[in-house]
């Protein structure tokens, strides 16, 4: 079984062989290295759930993780490479958001760790479990970054902007309606911002190596919770 991303004729190829009704139900030690890999494909293509995932994940051995993770690791591995140009871009952007927001925390209840590196605060967001949130928003918009998520000038960085209160960073989540995305990176996504309203959050560079830029916005929310 070779991991596929992008084809979405796979979809009904496993839908018709009722493939994920024993990668699901199986037991994790019954499980090949073939099925693994079919179960990530079934995340990709969105044929099983997040709630498949999870009961999935949470069953799996610390080795059958690993493997998985590594299976993630090949799709980054065919992404296409970041071109000079683009790497310019981010990093004219990288400019663009520290020179508008420079300054804004000054009058803000920011962490001052953060504010040594020009942000109001900094932090991994988690991911949204089921209870009531009071806010929930979509992205306001997106652009790509350079180094303003990592430091690291050699790849670009998508980051998505939410219209939020952020004053306490701690109680903001991230969700997705993408199977996929979940699989690949449910631990969390670094989030930063310059004051104490709105979200930025980075997105995974894995993510954006198989799904496309529309595909990410369109399926992750950002949530305050009480």
């Amino acid at each position: 079984m070779t991991l596929i991303v992008g084809f979405s004729n796979y979809a009904s190829i496993f839908a018709e062989e009722n493939i994920h009704k024993s990668i699901i139900e199986k037991s994790s030690d019954q499980l090949t290295d073939d099925e693994l890999i079919t179960f990530v494909n079934l995340a990709i293509v969105n044929q099983i759930t997040v709630e498949d995932v999870q009961k999935r994940l949470n069953d799996l051995s610390q080795e059958q993780r690993k493997f998985i993770d590594n299976a993630i690791n090949m799709v980054v591995m065919n992404a296409k490479k970041n071109t000079p140009e683009n790497i310019e871009t981010g990093l004219q952007n990288d400019h663009i958001i520290r020179q508008n927001n420079n300054g804004t925390n000054a009058i803000q209840a920011c962490d001052p760790t953060a504010q040594q590196q020009g942000f109001c605060w900094r932090q991994l967001i988690q991911y949204f479990q089921a209870y009531t949130s009071v806010e929930d928003k979509a992205p306001s918009w997106r652009n790509w970054y350079a180094t303003i998520c990592d430091n690291d000038a050699n790849d670009l960085d998508l980051v998505l902007y939410f219209d939020i209160t952020s004053v306490d960073p701690d109680k903001l989540r991230w969700s997705t309606s993408s199977v996929g995305i979940y699989l690949i990176s449910s631990n969390g996504q670094n989030g930063f911002n310059f004051d104490n309203w709105g979200a930025h959050m980075c997105i995974e560079t894995r993510i954006t190596a198989v799904y496309s830029e529309a595909t990410v916005a369109a399926n992750i929310r950002m949530h305050r919770n009480p």
